[in-house]
């Protein structure tokens, strides 16, 4: 599906080469489309953890969404996601520990969700594409 909405987008943007502008909205329309189809929701258990609150990811990024990690920060590879906690929007990182994964949540997620450690939330999460321009 993606690969057919980047072909026809990539036709108009052959035949409209020097407006940057438009190619740029094209690609964050594309990109935006992407992410909404590889969308995935789950209920985990909140898990305190040595420096911040995680979630266990019931899914392996690389096989769902067929992709590598990439470089968080120096020696840690990982996933950048959005997504959104019991309603509540965010960005973070799926980082992999013990042969699992776990979505990482900061104090200020948990509160603007209105979720402590221990409790059953609802998550989305989706990779984050981040558009240069």
């Amino acid at each position: 599906m993606f690969s057919v909405i980047w072909n026809s987008a990539t036709k108009v943007y052959k035949k409209i080469v020097s407006n940057q502008k438009f190619h740029n909205t094209i690609l964050a329309i594309c990109c935006r489309i992407y992410r909404t189809m590889r969308k995935v929701k789950f209920r985990a258990e909140i898990l305190s953890g040595h420096k911040e609150s995680a979630a266990e990811v019931p899914f392996n990024p690389v096989v769902k969404w067929h992709m590598a990690a990439g470089q968080l920060w120096h020696g840690k590879r990982g996933y950048k996601v959005t997504g959104t906690l019991n309603g509540t929007a965010f960005e973070s990182v799926i980082v992999p520990r013990a042969r699992s994964y776990f979505l990482v949540i900061d104090d200020e997620l948990m509160a603007s969700a209105n979720a402590a450690v221990g409790e059953i939330v609802e998550i989305t999460v989706a990779p984050r594409v981040d558009v240069a321009g």
